[in-house]
């Protein structure tokens, strides 16, 4: 859940290397984070808790960094709108992908909000006034094929309120993917994760309430999760800020499509949720479209 473009040039084979396994490290914990989060709800958490829980931790670990690296705070003025706009969206992000899990199967969730590149292809051929060539056209189609079919055999038994929650994820990944593309032209990328997680935290607080208020876990596997959630959290966005020193845009943006993959076989693993044979065909496709989509 990244914005890989950001990520720099590849470095020599040794650190190549290094950074394939830190993508591939950051890419797990970014796939694992949603599946405690589901697995601390269950004893009595809920999402904004879980969100505030990672956001004050993840702060923790970025602030001191921003001192060690020296790479200073200060927001030019032609970036606060690209900046506030990656807040926000990554917020929405969070909340609503955290709630959707709530509601509906991880892998569900997960897929739903990996549409998103689809979008990203769709929106930045209508701000360029470009035709979407044919390999785009097929990511598009195979990205709502593949939805269809996870959604279909169990369309009828999902809570609508988990489908909508990971719809607004994945409009939410769609603007944080655009907004960090022009942030990141005046932002160095420790400046902007700090700012887009900081800048979060009184909006979480302002909307408490209307998410169901503080609600902490109550059993002690619960308050493990919340922990295990929050630090992948952080190892993922670790794994983000410092492979940008080792590897390329596209090596990067392929090994992150672990993602999904490492969601479904999680959730299978510790919370029982499977997909039947038409839903993993459905993955197979969306996956692909993502795929397809990260190397065109």
């Amino acid at each position: 859940m990244t914005d890989i473009n950001s990520l720099t040039a590849e470095s020599n084979p040794p650190g190549r290397l290094f950074g394939i396994v830190i993508v591939l490290v950051s890419a797990a914990s970014f796939g694992l984070m949603p599946v405690f989060a589901a697995l601390s709800y269950e004893g009595g958490g809920n999402a904004i808790s879980f969100a505030l829980v990672r956001t004050i931790a993840i702060i923790l670990f970025i602030t001191p960094l921003v001192f060690l690296l020296k790479r200073g705070w200060r927001v030019p003025q032609k970036a606060i709108i690209p900046v506030a706009l990656t807040v926000v969206s990554n917020l929405g992000l969070g909340i609503c992908i955290l709630s959707a899990v709530q509601y509906i199967p991880v892998a569900l969730a997960l897929l739903i909000l990996y549409i998103y590149p689809a979008l990203v292809i769709v929106i930045e051929a209508l701000i360029n006034r470009q035709k979407l060539s044919k390999l785009h056209t097929v990511v598009c189609l195979l990205a709502f094929m593949g939805l269809g079919l996870v959604l279909a055999p169990s369309v009828g038994e999902l809570d609508w309120r988990g489908i909508a929650f990971a719809a607004m994820a994945c409009i939410s990944i769609t603007l944080l993917m655009l907004s960090v593309q022009y942030a990141r032209r005046d932002v160095n990328e420790i400046t902007l994760l700090f700012w887009s997680n900081s800048g979060g935290l009184p909006l979480i607080f302002l909307i408490l309430p209307l998410f169901g208020g503080l609600a902490l876990p109550e059993t002690p596997i619960s308050w493990m999760a919340l922990a295990a959630g929050s630090f992948f959290y952080i190892v993922g966005f670790w794994g983000y800020a410092l492979s940008m020193r080792f590897i390329s845009a596209s090596r990067a943006s392929l090994i992150y499509n672990v993602e999904p993959i490492v969601a479904i076989i999680a959730a299978a693993a510790i919370l029982g949720e499977y997909l039947d044979w038409v839903q993993v065909c459905g993955a197979m496709l969306v996956i692909v479209a993502v795929y397809l989509a990260t190397r065109s």
